[in-house]
Parts: C-alpha cells; structure tokens; sequence
C-alpha cells in the first residue's frame, strides 16, 4: 500500500509539475527588469502572496518605472493563455502539503487578466496607441465578468477616447445581456458621437426597460470575485463596483432602469413614430415613475 501511495504521489507531482510548468504563465518574450528583477517576477511574486496588496503596490512601481516598456508583457496576460486551469487545481489539492511548496501556486487565466486590467487603469502615463489595442481585447475575453471589468476600466478612463464607442458597437452582440446592455447605454448616452439610428440599441434598452427580470439578469455578472477556480474554495477578493454603482443610494435594479430610460430619452430625437409609441408604453407599463 505504502508503494502504491508512492507511486500514485509521484505520479501526481509529475503531472502538476508538467501541467503548472505549461499553464502558468505561457512563454515569454519580454525580459524589462526593474531593480534587476524582471516585471514578470514582481507581477506573480512568491505565488502564494500573488493577492496581497504589498505584492500589487510592488508591481505596480515596476509597471510605472518601466513604462511604455512594460506593455508587451500586460497585452500577453489579456491575449495568451495564462494560468492554471481545473487539471492543475485538482491535482495540486489532491498532494500532500508539504509537497505543494515545491509547486507553482494555482492561480487561474481570469484572475490574472482582471489584475493585468487594474494594474492598466493606474498607469499615469498609458500609450494613445496601445487603447486601441485594449479596447480589441475586451471583447474577445471569455469569462462575461472579466469581460465586464475590461468594459468598466475603458469606460472609466478613455470613454471619450475614438476607440471606445467601436467596441460598445462589438459588444452590442455579445452573449451576456449585462454587457450588451451597457454598450447601449453608453452608445445613448455619446449619440452625438456615436450614430444614434444603430439599429441594435433601441430593442436592447427596450427590453431591459420593460422586464425587471431582465434587469436582474443584466446584473448578475456585476461583481467579480477572485480565486473562483473549482475546486477551490471561493476566496474573500472581491473587485469593486464600477463608479456608477458604488455612488448611488438605491437598489441597482431601480437605478439600472433609470439609466436605461435616461437613455432612451436620449435617443428619441431619432425614434420612428412606431418606437416612440412603444416607450410610451413601455413607461406606463412599468411600475416605477418616469423621470
């Protein structure tokens, strides 16, 4: 049994070995160092303080004393595959523990997307040309709240920038009616720059405006929280809400569809007749006042 135990424990280590060398952090083709360390170094840290807020504060002076120069390496954690995936979580729980010391800590490819996107946001000095590439990215992530926390870092900082109303219009079709949602919004809300007779905005808001089951449904994916890779417990890191959510006093289902009808009021300058009479109705139908 004692053999059998062996083999199955280096078996097990073989493989969580091969699977966090291949997962964790994808080849490299950067090596900007900050005080002789590399960026990718201070980024990860000792694996198991990746979360720690030293280690974010740390990484960011590298981010910012590099510059420009630490680019490359951001807009690979948001294109390539980074992380560890299931395989990975389940075998580094199933060794003992004092074998995982040996082993990379699991960290998965969403939770390092969302802090390559924070640590993004609080460079003071980010390059014109390098939004466009970041407004590329957002849509192509594959977890709808990551997806959703890009979406809320470009709205925050470049919302006036050319390139944040072509993605808005991307994500118009995108799969999650949260994200779709406030694409619309905010394609309302700039229609002087944007071409406010898009066909798609009108039945998006229309919907969100007349369903409060649809309202709910645009917010389930709001928040995101770190640390979720089964089979892990879920973890106590939690990003925050967008600026929009935090500031208002309501319940966010109520104020969502103040917004929606905000920008519905927006647009409808450039309604048909017919779309004029149905957000009339839709107003009268809902149960909480116009504006």
């Amino acid at each position: 049994r004692s053999m059998r135990r062996a083999l199955l424990t280096a078996s097990l280590l073989s493989m969580a070995i091969f699977a966090g060398l291949v997962l964790v952090s994808g080849p490299s083709k950067t090596t900007v160092t900050y005080k002789n360390k590399p960026v990718k170094a201070w980024f990860y840290g000792a694996g198991t303080n990746f979360f720690n807020e030293k280690t974010r504060q740390a990484t960011q002076e590298a981010i910012d004393a590099v510059g420009t120069n630490a680019c490359p390496f951001l807009f690979a954690n948001l294109k390539g595959k980074r992380g560890n995936g299931a395989l990975y979580f389940k075998l580094y729980q199933a060794l003992p523990v004092r074998l995982r010391t040996v082993l990379p800590y699991p960290i998965s490819g969403d939770d390092i997307q969302v802090i390559t996107l924070h640590h993004i946001r609080q460079m003071q000095n980010f390059p014109k040309q390098q939004i466009q590439a970041l407004a590329d990215c957002v849509p192509t992530f594959h977890n709808p709240r990551v997806r959703l926390v890009g979406f809320n870092e470009m709205h925050a900082k470049y919302e006036t920038d050319p390139a944040f109303s072509p993605m808005c219009r991307k994500l118009l079709n995108d799969e999650h009616p949260g994200i779709r949602l406030e694409a619309a919004i905010c394609l309302a809300e700039s229609g002087i720059v944007a071409d406010p007779r898009e066909p798609r905005l009108f039945p998006i808001l229309l919907a969100a405006l007349e369903s409060k089951k649809e309202r709910e449904l645009s917010l389930e994916n709001r928040d995101y929280w770190y640390q979720q890779q089964p089979p892990g417990t879920p973890g106590r890191i939690r990003t925050l809400l967008p600026s929009f959510v935090r500031q208002q006093q309501k319940p966010e289902e109520e104020y969502l569809r103040e917004r929606v009808l905000r920008a519905m009021y927006r647009l409808e300058r450039h309604m048909s007749q017919e779309q004029k009479d149905r957000l009339r109705q839709a107003i009268r139908g809902s149960s909480s006042p116009a504006l």
